[in-house]
């Protein structure tokens, strides 16, 4: 039977109040996209600075950082879609641009990641890119 209930009445009388918890679910994995993010751009920022000054110490902490947070947001990705399938019923179409979107950043991570292996095996050779130092006599 329909009764007029309102408000927290009417939650009561829901059997499933499951999808509130899924998007609290949903959001926590938003927030782990975001901070993943944060983190690859700020680890971009020393990779920067360690190109400029051509020191593997700088270099190493965004390999590292890059492979760890890629894999951390996929699982995020793959998460927040799966609970929001979950509540929907069906994969939206914000679920398949969204997957679309992270694969291209993935395969360009992939290509700056081997671009930046091989610049560190380089700089670990002794191979520089600064200019003759100039010797006085």
């Amino acid at each position: 039977m329909w009764t007029n209930a309102t408000g927290p009445q009417l939650m009561r009388n829901l059997p499933n109040r499951g999808p509130k918890h899924y998007w609290t679910g949903v959001q926590i994995a938003y927030s782990a996209v975001i901070g993943t993010n944060l983190f690859i751009f700020a680890a971009s920022v020393v990779l920067l600075l360690g190109i400029i000054k051509e020191r593997v110490s700088l270099i190493v902490p965004w390999i590292v950082g890059l492979i760890t947070f890629m894999a951390l947001e996929a699982v995020a990705v793959v998460y927040s879609n799966v609970l929001r399938d979950h509540v929907n019923k069906k994969f939206d179409s914000f679920c398949k641009i969204e997957v679309t979107f992270y694969l291209i950043r993935a395969v360009l991570n992939v290509l700056s990641l081997l671009s930046v292996i091989k610049f560190y095996n380089m700089v670990r050779l002794g191979v520089t890119w600064k200019g003759p130092e100039t010797i006085e006599l």
